[in-house]
């Protein structure tokens, strides 16, 4: 299941963007390129604390797990 791998809020810690949303991808894009370099260096920090939270060693292998179905 995939559902567990989506860590990223829109604006927060990332940007989301549809596939081959071309459009949405450069608009996504700017937008960043426009954050002060306190808010790129915050939203890098947000970032790494839902991936640690996330993917910890144990959640790593219970969705290995789950997805090899044991």
């Amino acid at each position: 299941h995939c559902k567990h791998l989506h860590a990223a809020t829109d604006g927060e810690n990332g940007y989301l963007v549809d596939v081959k949303d071309v459009k949405g991808l450069e608009e996504k894009m700017m937008e960043f390129i426009e954050l002060s370099y306190v808010q790129k260096k915050q939203m890098g920090e947000m970032s790494r604390e839902v991936m640690e939270k996330r993917f910890d060693k144990e959640k790593v292998v219970e969705m290995t797990l789950e997805g090899l179905g044991r």
